[in-house]
């Protein structure tokens, strides 16, 4: 009840006559004023709106306030989660009331707030040209392309060779390009550059070059000449080797070394018997057909030969022996 209710019902003209005729009772009139209509008469807050009532008066707080009318404050819808602004905007506390704004990289009215599309707009977008632009709720992203570093705005070529982040086969070299690289086999292997496989030179004389008395040997990316045995060189140019007068045959000291293109042989001289590499000694006194001593002589047996001397009483060459 309004505390000024007693003071404001003595104001009011209220006349009831009642006149008893009989058993009927009559109201002759019942009357009162509108407090409303009359400042003095009632103490609203100014943010708050007078109802009028029967006897009385309500006091009620206007649209964005809050209070028991007779002291209305300001209500934050923003704060209070009173709006009803887009879960894309921004809610704005006004006194009294609220509004809604789209937040940046959105457009509409605030209740309703829809994503632009900065990507389709190179005016919204500052991607670099080496970038990919990727539209999100509200912004945008921006990311190198595949060859490029950096952060999206500005982006440089990416050396992936330089930098170990290239698929080329250990046998390959990588080529940086802008942007991107590739990869070739080196000399001496064959394939994509990502995949290489050793080419045998050696069993295409088209692509070797050893001579022909060399022996060709394959290795990856490339291939050996080296001389055959009894020759001398590079691989590529092979002379003959003279083993005997290099010192480089296994010849017996009692066999002669005969050099030959290539190699060589031993033959064991005369006084010796066997097949070149060894020699023994023929026993000449042994054996009457080798030997022609004189009957007069004696037979001695050296190496490699024998030696005849004539016996006692006699004289001569051992050959031949007088008396």
């Amino acid at each position: 009840m309004n505390p000024w209710h007693n003071i404001l019902s003595l104001s009011c003209i209220a006349v009831s006559l009642f006149y008893i005729f009989g058993t009927s009772l009559h109201v002759a009139a019942v009357s009162h004023t509108n407090d409303c209509r009359n400042a003095t008469l009632y103490n609203c807050a100014p943010e708050a709106s007078c109802v009028n009532d029967t006897g009385t008066f309500n006091c009620s707080c206007n649209d964005g306030y809050t209070g028991d009318g007779f002291n209305c404050t300001d209500l934050n819808e923003c704060t209070n989660s009173l709006h009803n602004c887009s879960q894309y905007a921004t809610c704005h506390n006004f006194v009294p009331g609220f509004n809604c704004t789209c937040r940046e990289g959105f457009t509409g009215d605030g209740v309703n707030c829809a994503d632009i599309d900065e990507c389709s707009n190179a005016a919204l977008s500052n991607c670099a040209p080496e970038a990919s632009c990727l539209n999100v709720a509200g912004t945008f992203n921006c990311s190198c392309k595949a060859g490029y570093i950096g952060n999206g705005f500005n982006c440089t070529d990416l050396n992936e060779c330089t930098n170990s982040l290239h698929n080329c086969s250990q046998y390959a070299t990588c080529h940086n390009f802008v942007p991107g690289f590739n990869c070739t086999c080196r000399e001496g292997f064959t394939g994509d550059g990502v995949n290489c496989a050793d080419i045998d030179e050696c069993s295409n004389a088209a692509l070797s070059n050893c001579a022909p008395e060399a022996s060709c040997m394959n290795v990856a990316g490339t291939f050996n000449c080296s001389c055959k045995a009894g020759y001398i060189g590079n691989g590529f140019n092979c002379t003959d080797l003279n083993e005997c007068t290099n010192s480089l045959h296994n010849c017996s000291q009692y066999a002669t070394c005969h050099n030959f293109v290539p190699g060589f042989n031993c033959t064991c001289r005369e006084g010796f018997t066997g097949d070149g590499v060894n020699c023994a000694d023929i026993d000449e006194c042994s054996n009457a057909a080798l030997s022609n001593c004189a009957p007069e002589a004696s037979c001695m047996n050296v190496a490699g030969t024998f030696n005849c001397s004539c016996k006692a009483g006699y004289i001569g060459n051992g050959f031949n022996c007088t008396g």
